[in-house]
Formats: structure tokens, C-alpha cells, sequence
């Protein structure tokens, strides 16, 4: 589990204002679970979506501006979860929705077992909409690149 809680490059859970903002956001909160839902919770209150952000940025970087692309909801969720102690891994890869597949970025934490949080959403609940194709430190969604475009999904069956 260590690598989901050492710091990185992009995922700096070590930075001053990311260590700040967790301690503020978990306070004694010793459950893994409620904890990442304070967080995912903090995030999606706190963030506004900026869609023209191309650059990955670091967790500190995000938090400052506190704006950005399921990307940086997803690296600053990872620096702060890391920060408070919680494993955390940047997941990339689909997520269906308005009846398309679009590529997507969002965060597992470790709780007991390994659980989905999207801090672009409003709840703590991710569901088969989202299609894991990546995971681990944020520079493994590059590794997408080389899928992006080129990728055919057909849902087969829906019953809504």
C-alpha cells in the first residue's frame, strides 16, 4: 500500500496547502470510508469545472485555483486522501453518460477494499457507468493516448 500514500509528482500530498486543507476537510476522522466521502464531498462543493484546462497539474496546483477538468478533481482527490493517510490511486477510462461514452477521471481509495469516488459527482456512489481502462499514479491516464480515438463501445443492453 505505500506507493498509493507516497507522494508524487503530480499526486503532492506532501505540500503544505494540501496537508492543510485535509487536516481541515477529515479533522479526527479515523474512518477511511467517511473520511474519502468528506473529501469527495469538499471537492465537488468546492470546484467549479473549467474544460479548457489541458495541462496536468498537481494536487497543490488544483487546490489553488480550484478549478479544472475530472482530471484535477481526481489528482487533487488523490493528494488529499494521501495526505490524510488514505491509499489512493488516480483511475482513468470511460464513463457513459447523456447516452455517450466520454473519457474520464476519477479516484479509488483504499477502505477495507478498494472503492470508487468521483468527486464530479454530487454522491458517493459510482456505478458500471464508469469503465476502468487505468490506474495508479496520474501519469498512467497518458498511458491512454495511445487508445484515445481509436476506441468502439456499444452498449448492448440497457434496461433504464
Amino acid at each position: 500500500m505505500q506507493e498509493y500514500l507516497n507522494p508524487t509528482a503530480y499526486v503532492d500530498s506532501d505540500a503544505a496547502t494540501i496537508i492543510e486543507q485535509a487536516k481541515e476537510i477529515v479533522g479526527n476522522q479515523n474512518n477511511a470510508y467517511t473520511a474519502s466521502s468528506d473529501i469527495r464531498a469538499w471537492i465537488f462543493s468546492n470546484l467549479k469545472v473549467q474544460s479548457d484546462i489541458g495541462i496536468t497539474r498537481s494536487g497543490s496546483d488544483v487546490l489553488k485555483s480550484k478549478i479544472g477538468v475530472c482530471r484535477d478533481y481526481a489528482i487533487l482527490f488523490a493528494s488529499l486522501a494521501r495526505s490524510a493517510g488514505i491509499p489512493s490511486k488516480v483511475v482513468s477510462g470511460l464513463i457513459y453518460t447523456d447516452g455517450a461514452f466520454y473519457y474520464h477521471a476519477w479516484v479509488e481509495c483504499y477502505t477495507g477494499q478498494w472503492t470508487p469516488f468521483d468527486a464530479t459527482l454530487s454522491t458517493d456512489f459510482v456505478d458500471a457507468t464508469h469503465i476502468k481502462l487505468a490506474e495508479g499514479d496520474a501519469t498512467t491516464m497518458f498511458s491512454l493516448a495511445k487508445v484515445i480515438g481509436t476506441l468502439d463501445v456499444e452498449v448492448l443492453e440497457c434496461s433504464e
